[in-house]
């Protein structure tokens, strides 16, 4: 069975912030923000998160900041930001209908010659605006 990689996430700087939101492509994102300046949206793709201490009626989560193309949280299993506000589609949806192939020959492009490349930014253009 090959591997697959889903690559259909927004373009993101080491901080794993969203260089240009991905909600109204506003692209002047400021050095420390964390929300974008003209539509308030958030610029990391954190989790829902849990409840501090497990905790069932607490209001305070514990949220995690996740890859762009991350539907969930890796740590507690939440959807994330980018999934709920539908920066992301459901994966199984992804999956059918943008599969990749990278060059002629795939192997000398990627990391793990056995796998397949699901993605590259959907309903976003090379530059991370929207389509």
């Amino acid at each position: 069975m090959s591997k697959i990689i889903y690559d259909d996430g927004v373009e993101m700087d080491k901080k794993k912030r969203a260089k240009v939101c991905p909600f109204c492509n506003n692209a002047q994102i400021g050095e420390n923000a964390e929300y974008c300046k003209i539509c308030g949206a958030e610029l990391y793709n954190r989790c829902e998160g849990r409840a501090v201490n497990g905790e069932k009626n607490s209001t305070e989560r514990e949220r995690h900041i996740n890859d762009s193309n991350a539907r969930y949280c890796e740590i507690c299993g939440t959807k994330t930001n980018y999934f709920i506000k539908g920066v992301l589609k459901p994966y199984s949806k992804v999956k059918d209908s943008y599969i990749f192939n990278y060059g002629t020959d795939p192997s000398e492009e990627r990391e793990d010659p056995d796998a397949v490349i699901i993605g590259n930014t959907p309903g976003f253009t090379a530059d991370g605006l929207m389509t």
